[in-house]
């Protein structure tokens, strides 16, 4: 790499071309810098986006459906299956909750299978479970 009379880098190369050998190019050298993430994005405060994510993952929806809800209510974010997931971990949003115990599932399926869930299959069961008594 040499520096140029105005101070600006520049990369020589050799460019072979046919047969008639190496000519050298100097070309401009700009170095590439990324821009990191703001550490403080607007979305990381908005109790409302958080309230709203947490309603549509209790009501058992899936990502993509949660997605298309997200890209038409707020408009301000940018929306892609990867931003969702990483808002959802953000707020600390999970679609499996770890600290329900055996005896409360129990419970309830035991009141599903006494009353009109009795006829359900194991989905079924599951969803009804998930959205009412867990």
């Amino acid at each position: 790499m040499q520096t140029s009379f105005q101070g600006e880098k520049r990369i020589q190369i050799d460019f072979h071309h046919g047969l008639e050998g190496a000519y050298p190019i100097s070309i401009p050298f700009q170095p590439v810098s990324f821009k990191m993430a703001d550490e403080k994005a607007p979305w990381k405060d908005d109790e409302d986006l958080n309230k709203t994510l947490s309603a549509y993952v209790r009501q058992n929806l899936k990502r993509t459906e949660i997605l298309d809800f997200m890209k038409s209510e707020f408009l301000r974010y940018d929306w892609s299956m990867r931003s969702l997931d990483r808002r959802l971990r953000h707020f600390g949003i999970f679609y499996h909750n770890k600290t329900i115990t055996i005896d409360t599932v129990k419970a309830a399926v035991e009141e599903e299978l006494n009353g009109p869930g009795q006829l359900l299959g194991y989905r079924g069961m599951f969803q009804k479970i998930t959205q009412e008594h867990i």
